[in-house]
């Protein structure tokens, strides 16, 4: 669970001119790979801007919605019908990372956060992936399509919705 919710966090933060990013939204392919190259591939779309607001919908192989806002993050699982609400870090400030990434080549990006090196690559000026290991040691590679940068979000996109009978856990 924190290696997907390490690569929510660090996925709100794509936009092209890694600098000059405001908002990102994109459809996006999550590939988890284990030491033993076993691939685990999740589909979705996300919606983020700054400072610190997302929605990553997870679409397949579960759906699956996770709320991001300053300080907290809510995940919406209708198959469990549960809700999941949780306190972050406030160092979670994706925006400002990609602004202090250090350009490797032409098409490279690399930034560290909390000791994990973070690969950020780009193809015509937007972000095409980002990738890193996670805590467990699986390669963790997010791969963007469709991406379209600094639109106007209106922050109703960011509220958690789901239904009044869902169990919801707070953490």
């Amino acid at each position: 669970m924190k290696f997907l919710f390490l690569s929510i966090f660090i996925v709100s933060i794509n936009f092209a001119s890694l600098i000059d990013i405001k908002s990102f939204e994109a459809d996006f392919k999550q590939i988890i790979t284990d030491e033993k190259g076993e691939k685990l591939t999740y589909n979705g779309h996300i919606m983020a801007t700054s400072p610190q607001y997302a929605v990553w919908k997870y679409t397949s192989p579960i759906e699956k919605t996770m709320y991001i806002k300053p300080n907290l993050i809510t995940i919406v699982e209708p198959e469990l019908e549960q809700v999941i609400i949780k306190k972050i870090p406030s160092y979670f400030d994706f925006f400002t990372i990609m602004k202090h990434a250090t350009k490797i080549s032409s098409i490279r990006y690399e930034t560290f956060v909390k000791d994990v090196k973070y690969t950020i690559y780009t193809e015509k000026e937007l972000i095409k992936s980002v990738s890193y290991y996670d805590e467990f040691e699986n390669f963790v590679q997010i791969i963007f399509e469709k991406q379209v940068q600094n639109r106007e979000f209106s922050k109703v996109v960011f509220q958690a919705s789901y239904p009044d009978d869902y169990d919801v856990i707070s953490e």
